[in-house]
């Protein structure tokens, strides 16, 4: 029991954060609270599951159960919302400009980004903000692996084509 609650400790340190955020954007308006009762019950289920079983796949497993969970929740409240929050994109920050420029383009990415379907985003954030395989990505949404790979392509493709067309934004005047 010891080793495993150690294992559940350290699974908790090293997932809780990435997998709060991640629940709070498919939460959307719901809060804060809510998206800390999923990641809180995720880590319940796994304190109930084999060490052996879970450890190769730990983090698709735990985002899959967090998302099912996240899921019902807006289910129960007859909305679906979209994925559009705020997404925190990784980067190196050496100086100032660098991290200047650094966040004009996550901004002008996630611009781009909040326009395409829910799933394509999803997809999207999970191999890029979770550096999640296709097969982890597939568990994680419940897809197959060749879908994910048609919803990363698809949304690639379209952010290379809204990265060639100037940016819109609404309310600014030239």
């Amino acid at each position: 029991m010891g080793q495993d609650h150690e294992w559940v400790v350290a699974a908790a340190k090293r997932l809780e954060r990435p997998l709060s955020a991640y629940v709070r954007r498919l939460l959307g308006q719901l809060g804060d609270r809510r998206a800390q009762d999923v990641v809180q019950e995720a880590f319940l289920r796994l304190c109930k599951q084999s060490h052996a079983e879970i450890e190769p796949h730990l983090a698709p497993w735990l985002f899959a159960v967090s998302r099912r969970l996240a899921l019902d929740i807006l289910r129960k409240e007859n909305r679906m919302t979209a994925l559009s929050e705020t997404l925190e994109l990784p980067t190196t920050r050496n100086g100032p400009s660098e991290a200047v420029e650094a966040d004009d383009l996550s901004r002008a990415v996630l611009d781009r980004l909040a326009d395409f379907p829910p799933n394509q985003q999803e997809a999207v954030r999970l191999k890029f903000l979770q550096q999640f395989s296709y097969r982890e990505i597939a568990e994680v949404m419940e897809v197959s692996e060749s879908h994910v790979g048609v919803l990363i392509h698809t949304a690639i493709k379209k952010l290379r084509q809204a990265f060639a067309e100037p940016l819109q934004i609404t309310g600014v005047q030239s």
